[in-house]
């Protein structure tokens, strides 16, 4: 008999691509759509980054990689389902040729509670 874990997990997973590309933090999700989520900068050979939404920063990272991974780190599913929602899609009006961009690939967990879950509090916005 299969566990019900196994069955039907806790939480629903959402996979995502984030990319610097063009000075710009971007996230594509698994139907292809591409937005904009902020601005990367470098100076003296180290990156920094700035969310639009959320003042979400980093500075001084050695690697476009170690910038993607403390992106990945302070991202939540709530907050990037948000965006993708209020935001249209860049790949139009941006000339993206993402293959040859550093990127990482993010698993982000939705622990937003479900229908009858014990956790009645509504889900904060970082908005």
């Amino acid at each position: 008999m299969p566990n019900d874990t196994t069955a039907n997990p806790p939480h629903p997973v959402h996979h995502y691509r984030l990319y610097v590309s063009q000075g710009h933090v971007l996230a594509r999700n698994t139907k292809s759509k591409t937005i904009d989520l902020g601005t990367v900068t470098e100076h003296d050979g180290l990156v920094s980054y700035r969310l639009d939404v959320g003042d979400l920063a980093g500075a001084n990272f050695a690697t476009t990689e170690k910038m993607l991974n403390d992106v990945a780190a302070k991202l939540a599913f709530a907050y990037l389902d948000d965006l993708f929602t209020a935001l249209a899609d860049c790949t139009p009006q941006i000339a993206l040729d993402l293959d040859k961009d550093p990127y990482l690939d993010i698993t982000l967990e939705d622990i937003t509670p479900r229908e009858g879950s014990s956790l009645n509090e509504p889900t904060p916005h970082i908005f």
